[in-house]
């Protein structure tokens, strides 16, 4: 009796050659490119300050967002995952909208909430006298502001694999271990 294989195969199958062909050849003809005259064309761009620059930022940008979606995403999936919580089918929704909208579209509020001359926050807080027309609360130009809303845009995808590792543990192991010490 032959076995019917299962969809896990069938998709394998077929998206293992078609990942090859759209992604790995043209990655590879990129890299031998690259290398043709030889990996010091690497070192090279680096010794550029601009290309320097260029790295050392989008380095800060990605680790300080990563860090923002952790430390935001990972504290709410744990709470929409242990605590009862009034409305947390709906807050649980409204938590992962800013996968529904891209980052940009994100940046475009923050920039109307916290831009220093004509941001809602500044605006608000110079009427509070919590800051100054040339003395803004929040700067949301600059690197402070790129990590912010990156973060912000992205930590969906830190809470939502929390929530569900957090709802499929067993409870009673966190209480042992509590009771443990």
């Amino acid at each position: 009796m032959t076995r019917k294989p299962s969809a896990h195969v069938v998709l394998t199958a077929v998206l293992t050659p078609s990942l090859l062909v759209f992604v790995g050849i043209p990655m590879a003809v990129l890299l031998a490119k690259s290398l043709v005259d030889g990996p010091g064309v690497y070192l090279d761009s680096i010794r550029i300050p601009t290309n320097r620059a260029a790295l050392v930022n989008t380095l800060v940008s990605g680790l300080g967002a990563a860090f923002v979606s952790l430390a935001v995403g990972a504290p709410l999936g744990a709470a929409l995952a242990r605590l009862n919580i009034a409305g947390k089918r709906v807050l649980g929704t409204l938590l992962v909208l800013p996968l529904a909208a891209p980052p940009y579209v994100l940046g475009m509020a923050w920039i109307a909430l916290a831009s220093p001359r004509a941001g809602w926050i500044n605006k608000l807080a110079v009427s509070w006298g919590l800051a100054s027309e040339g003395n803004p609360l929040v700067d949301i130009y600059g690197m402070g502001g790129i990590v912010w809303v990156l973060g912000l845009s992205l930590y969906p995808f830190v809470l939502l694999p929390t929530r569900a590792a957090l709802e499929s543990a067993d409870p009673s192991l966190e209480e042992a271990a509590r009771i443990g010490g």
